[in-house]
């Protein structure tokens, strides 16, 4: 399900960049993505498709984790902490702050453009296309609530 929501928040090629950027962690980013989508995602206002979490939001949910604002956190890649000493770590997550804001910043660029691109291809259907699928829309979170309530 976490895919599904991660797929439809940023599409296969979007993944597959994201993927080319951060080897090694990407299962942990894609989690990671995946809970901040379902948690603070918000449907954009002319396409419908929900965006993911604004910055703001980002660091307020750092803060309330205890992590110091503009503190970069870094975290060892699948399998590492088994086998890295305490120095190494140190090391890793120094080139990992290395990499961050470059990494940042070519996130929100990526951002921009699949919301470009989302913008352009609902641009093109019609009124009758436009009203259809957001009643498919409507329909598709009345059946999600309904799982949701069945499964509490």
């Amino acid at each position: 399900m976490k895919r599904a929501m991660l797929a439809m928040v940023l599409g296969w090629a979007g993944m597959t960049v994201l993927g080319m950027l951060a080897p090694g962690g990407l299962e942990t980013w894609i989690a990671d993505l995946a809970i901040a989508a379902e948690s603070n995602a918000t449907p954009d206002a002319k396409t419908g498709a929900p965006t993911a979490a604004t910055e703001e939001s980002k660091s307020a949910a750092a803060k309330g984790k205890g992590a110091k604002a503009g503190q970069f956190k870094g975290r060892l890649p699948p399998y590492f902490s088994a086998v890295v000493t305490p120095e190494l770590r140190e090391k890793i997550y120094a080139i990992q702050a290395e990499y961050d804001p470059k990494i940042s910043q070519l996130r929100k660029e990526l951002e921009a453009l699949t919301k470009q691109r989302d913008e352009k291809i609902y641009d093109l259907l019609t009124p009758e296309q436009k009203k259809k699928i957001e009643d498919l829309k409507a329909a598709a979170r009345t059946s999600k609530k309904k799982k949701v309530g069945e499964a509490q």
